[in-house]
């Protein structure tokens, strides 16, 4: 089996990974650049995942339908706050269910306390690991305690990053094959 590796074409996003590998644009505008694309980025992975259910309320007269999060679910996002704070700055107010994890300081302990409290209650948990690019080979080691230290399947882990090196696809495809990668940019 093949890493999944998916290529994000949304125009809007295209748009903005441009403008944040141009080098001529000042460093507020890139700022703003990273918050949207941040945003519509992690947009497009999650709706894929994000599950909702739909309560149907009998009124009197009529039926009426709430759409609501599957809190049974629980989602998690892995970033190093210290380079991706712009892309996440949004996320919270729009989805307030979902848990931002700061792993530059090695906060990842919070998912082992979380973790085994979903365990007894039958909730399962999603990853999404953020990057601005994806260079370096330590995503494999995360995902590896992920996986060994904290039971979560490969499966249930996410990779988002606005650009990431062939070679480093090439390791995780050969380590992790069931991963999926959402990417705007395969640089070589």
């Amino acid at each position: 089996m093949q890493l999944n590796i998916y290529k994000v074409s949304h125009p809007i996003i295209q748009i903005l990974s441009n403008l944040i590998n141009n080098e001529n644009n000042k460093v507020q505008n890139t700022e703003f650049y990273h918050r949207y694309t941040g945003l519509l980025l992690i947009y497009e992975t999650l709706r894929k995942y994000i599950k909702i259910n739909v309560v149907y309320i009998k009124c009197i007269n009529s039926v009426e339908n709430i759409s609501a999060i599957d809190y049974r679910q629980k989602y998690y996002i892995l970033t190093s706050l210290s380079n991706t704070y712009q892309m996440v700055s949004d996320i919270k107010s729009i989805l307030p269910h979902i848990e931002i994890i700061d792993i530059s300081k090695g906060d990842i302990i919070d998912i082992e306390k979380t973790n085994n409290q979903l365990k007894t209650k039958n909730h399962s948990i999603n990853c999404f690991i953020l990057e601005k690019r994806l260079n370096n080979f330590q995503i494999i080691n995360l995902i590896e305690y992920l996986e060994k230290d904290k039971g979560i399947p490969p499966d249930n882990i996410q990779i988002i990053c606005l650009s990431s090196q062939n070679d480093i696809l090439n390791k995780l495809g050969y380590h992790y094959p069931m991963l999926k990668v959402y990417t705007t940019q395969i640089n070589r």
